[in-house]
């Protein structure tokens, strides 16, 4: 990830931190631990971006997968809140909106399938070695 989008994502995600303020305010008089689980969530995708930002090499993206991984937490959270009836989606929308720019930053779209370990066999086709069917 460039140093400018790192930055961004950081940038970005700190205004959703700001956005989520009051709904989560709201929410912690009638779920606080659910109100925690979303400020640890929000705080861990600009806390691990920032990270990532000075790591190297496959460390670097890890911090990435994991703060995209806190983004698509806090934006779940969200609509847990929203489906106890906690908070009103009207509520959350601008930090959802930002939540999904970050997230976008985070995990840009990738052309090819992601990479996945040998098993003994070719798996990009339904027959195995032996060239009988596999049962797929």
């Amino acid at each position: 990830m460039a140093e400018a989008k790192r930055f961004e994502a950081v940038e970005v995600a700190i205004e959703a931190v700001a956005s989520l303020r009051e709904p989560v305010e709201k929410l912690a008089r009638r779920d606080a631990d659910l109100a925690r689980q979303i400020r640890r969530a929000a705080s861990g995708i600009v806390l691990q971006t920032s990270e990532g930002g000075r790591r190297m090499g496959k460390d670097r993206d890890q911090m990435f997968r994991t703060a995209a991984g806190s983004c698509s937490e806090t934006l779940d959270a969200l609509r847990v809140a929203e489906a106890w009836g906690h908070v009103k989606a009207a509520e959350t929308a601008r930090a959802r909106a930002l939540l999904d720019r970050v997230n976008a930053i985070l995990v840009p779209a990738r052309s090819s399938p992601p990479v996945t370990r040998r098993t003994g066999r070719d798996d990009r086709s339904p027959t195995s070695r032996s060239g009988r069917q596999s049962s797929r």
